[in-house]
């Protein structure tokens, strides 16, 4: 999944926690608060990890409800809807969201209204999972409109439900201005645990914009603000960002400290999914600076916690990552041991640009050992998804555009390490040429070494040429062709005759151009070109060729 979706993805799960808006005394006067507080047990137990235990408390607590308790209803559906929710379960959510509006129809008071109001932003996160990121804001501006000047924290998760499907639909500005909204709800109304999400997502956007000086003083308010409030164990992820951003900026030591600080966080609190995001990020960080040994060791690292923690999309990245280390260091056997197995990740939940790099690593272990066939095949697929890639340039989705950007940066900097690399490798093999070239026997298998080579370059550049002819051999005349001895017509394959101008038009490239050769002149034209020589001044290229040889004789003598 790409950064910008799953941090949206975290931050809307993290904020469906807002309270529901009261309406259940309105139907029911006895025992309401007895039954809000139930319901806000049962919400408590709709998230993991409690979530194993809330579909019998519910099922228990559904069969005590009276049947005209409709806002209690509505308040019921919309805590199973959550359930669902939090499992990932987006049909079956928008399903009990739908219902649960279905049971308030046209609400006349103003509880029942900041119910609606409350489920409607609800279902406009689930169908923002869904990808329907129009219906999204269409739905969230509905609940903002049913809640008025209703519960702050409802309207807070609107405008921020909003701001992510604009995100995600590459509206950056508007985004940032619905998040400025949450924002200044979250302060007005002190609820500073929506803080820190709402300026990550700022931040995230700032750094799309290239603006990575603003995306930096963003990052910073959300980890002033966790640790504000004794959250520091969340700040994993927020210091991670700063180090991208910061590598970004090539500031290499600051970027390091920041990735540290971030592996510490995640090493302390046990998050082995953080702990192999950082790794990659360390191991990006030591490709860039041609450091093979050290991606190695932190792409490893990172597939070990990313097989931890079952985080299948990361599984297929970190595989990549070290297929890409080993290749640096010629290890093909565990490059690609590592392809071989990332490759059915890739096929079911890799996104193409994932797809491509795969490809890319694949077709270059092949070339390394020269498996030409197999090299093209992964050149092909390679190619198919960089045009499906440029294809979706049009889309103006905030996800894919820094999935490309991230991916072509990727590109340009794994093909510099490449070419250092190989210019490093090269000095070293001349190096050590230079020291063992006073052994003769070394000196004799040097040489042969390079005749096998330079036999085997020249089989392959005579075998390319051979290939290059075919292809450029687009039409050829073959076999025996049936002519008639007398008009010369050519008989084709449906046994009609047609003229051999025609038949070698149609098949090859060539055309015709007329004109009449010395000996059909004389046979077809000797009457007439005898008649035009007798007249006086007559033109000497009309004469016969052995008559003019004859003339320039003569002169010459």
């Amino acid at each position: 999944m790409p950064r910008g979706l799953a941090l949206a993805l975290l931050s809307f799960l993290a904020a469906l926690g807002l309270p529901m808006g009261r309406g259940a005394s309105a139907q029911q006067p006895e025992g309401a608060a007895a039954i809000d507080a139930r319901l806000d047990e049962l919400e408590h137990l709709a998230r993991p990890p409690q979530a194993s235990e809330f579909e019998t408390e519910f099922a228990t607590f559904r069969r005590s409800l009276p049947a005209k308790a409709t806002i209690t209803h509505a308040r019921a559906d919309s805590i199973e809807a959550l359930w669902h929710h939090f499992a990932g379960r987006w049909d079956e959510a928008v399903s009990r969201y739908e219902k649960g509006l279905a049971r308030l129809g046209q609400p006349d008071s103003e509880p029942a209204r900041h119910v609606q109001g409350t489920l409607l932003v609800r279902l406009a996160t689930a169908r923002m999972q869904q990808g329907r990121y129009d219906d999204a804001v269409a739905i969230a501006r509905r609940g903002l409109e049913a809640l008025g000047e209703g519960p702050p924290i409802a309207r807070l998760i609107g405008h921020n439900t909003i701001g992510a499907s604009l995100r995600l639909r590459g509206e950056a500005e508007l985004a940032a201005s619905h998040y400025f909204e949450a924002i200044e709800l979250a302060v007005t109304n002190d609820a500073k645990k929506y803080l820190a999400p709402l300026w990550l997502n700022i931040g995230d956007i700032k750094s799309f914009q290239g603006d990575f000086e603003g995306a930096l003083e963003a990052y910073g308010k959300a980890r002033t603000q966790n640790e504000s409030l004794g959250l520091a164990d969340r700040n994993s992820h927020l210091w991670n960002c700063i180090g991208e951003t910061l590598r970004r900026l090539d500031r290499r030591d600051d970027a390091v400290a920041a990735f540290e600080r971030g592996l510490a966080i995640a090493e302390r609190v046990t998050d082995p999914r953080s702990i192999a995001t950082h790794c990659r990020s360390m191991a990006r960080l030591a490709t860039n600076e041609d450091r093979a040994e050290a991606a190695w060791s932190w792409s490893r690292r990172a597939l070990v916690n990313d097989e931890a923690a079952n985080n299948d999309p990361g599984i297929a990245e970190s595989r990549c990552q070290f297929a890409a280390a080993c290749l640096a260091l010629e290890r093909y056997t565990a490059a690609r041991t590592a392809l071989a197995t990332a490759r059915p990740l890739v096929e079911r939940i890799g996104t193409p640009e994932l797809g491509a790099e795969f490809h890319r690593l694949s077709e270059a272990l092949a070339r390394a050992l020269h498996l030409t066939t197999e090299a093209e095949e992964h050149a092909a697929h390679r190619a198919e998804l960089t045009a499906r890639i440029d294809a979706a340039s049009s889309s103006p989705g905030l996800v894919r555009a820094v999935a490309r950007g991230e991916l072509r940066s990727a590109r340009l900097e794994h093909r510099l390490a490449t070419e250092r690399a190989a210019m490093s490798r090269e000095l070293a093999d001349a190096e050590a040429r230079i020291f063992r070239i006073g052994a003769i026997g070394t000196t004799v298998f040097l040489l042969i070494l390079a005749g096998v080579f330079f036999l085997h370059s020249r089989q392959q550049r005579a075998r390319r040429l051979e290939l290059e002819g075919l292809i450029k051999e687009v039409k050829t005349l073959r076999g025996l062709l049936p002519i008639c001895a007398y008009c010369k017509a050519i008989r084709v394959e449906n046994g009609e005759w047609t003229r051999i101008e025609n038949y070698v038009r149609e098949r090859t490239e060539a055309n015709f151009t007329h004109g009449i050769c010395p000996t059909c002149v004389t046979e077809q034209l000797g009457e007439e070109i005898g008649s035009l020589r007798s007249l006086p001044g007559s033109d000497d290229s009309i004469r016969r060729p052995e008559d003019r040889a004859v003339d320039r004789q003569q002169r010459e003598q």
